[in-house]
C-alpha cells in the first residue's frame, strides 16, 4: 500500500471489533485498553509496519476484545502455564503455540469453528443451537492477512510492554467486576 493511500485512509480507520463487545463483561475492558493504545502513531507503525487497513484494524481490536472472553482468558492462562514451565524459549513462542492449540478445528467445541472464525464473523448468531452460521463465517472470508495480524500481537505479548498491556488489561476488568459488584450490592 502507497503512503499517500495510507495517509488518506489512516483518519478513516476505526478501531472496533467486528462483534460489539459485551459492555459489562472483560471484552470491554480489553478492549478499550487496547483503542487506547492504537490512538498512537507510533503504535499504529510498530504492529502495522506495512500499512494500516481498516481489515487490519478490525482484526486486531477483534482478538483484543476476544481475550477477554472465557476463551481468551483461558488461551491468555494456557500460554502462562507454558511460560512457568520453561516449554520453550520464549514467551512469544508459548503466546504462538498456545493459539495454535485452540484456534483449531474441532468438531466437539464450537460447533466446530476456529475461534478465528467466532472473532471475525458477522451476523448473528454465531453460534446457537444447531449449527454454526457458517454464512456469516464464509462471509468473512478469513485470509492470511487476518492471521497475520493476531500473530503479531502474540508474538507482542511475549515482550515487556505486551505484558504491560496483559496485566493493566486484566486488572482493569478486575477492577470493573469489583465496580459493578459494589453496584449490586447498594443497589
Amino acid at each position: 500500500m502507497n503512503q499517500e493511500h495510507q495517509a488518506s485512509i489512516k483518519g478513516s480507520i476505526v478501531h472496533e471489533p467486528a462483534r460489539p463487545a459485551r459492555a459489562d463483561h472483560p471484552e470491554a475492558d480489553y478492549l478499550r485498553m487496547w483503542q487506547a493504545i492504537v490512538q498512537s502513531e507510533a503504535a499504529i507503525a510498530y504492529f502495522f509496519p506495512d500499512g494500516i487497513t481498516q481489515r487490519r484494524a478490525t482484526a486486531a481490536a477483534s482478538f483484543m476484545c476476544w481475550l477477554g472472553t472465557a476463551c481468551g482468558l483461558a488461551l491468555l492462562q494456557g500460554a502462562k502455564r507454558l511460560q512457568e514451565r520453561s516449554v520453550f524459549g520464549s514467551r512469544s513462542a508459548c503466546y504462538t503455540v498456545t493459539w495454535a492449540l485452540h484456534n483449531q478445528r474441532n468438531s466437539s467445541s464450537n460447533g466446530g469453528l476456529r475461534y478465528i472464525e467466532t472473532m471475525l464473523a458477522r451476523g448473528e448468531p454465531i453460534l446457537g443451537p444447531g449449527e454454526p452460521n457458517w454464512k456469516a463465517v464464509q462471509a468473512a472470508a478469513i485470509d492470511l492477512d487476518d492471521i497475520d495480524t493476531i500473530e503479531r500481537l502474540l508474538e507482542w505479548f511475549g515482550t515487556s510492554p505486551g505484558q504491560c498491556y496483559l496485566d493493566a488489561a486484566e486488572a482493569a476488568s478486575e477492577a470493573s467486576r469489583k465496580l459493578r459488584d459494589v453496584l449490586r450490592s447498594i443497589g
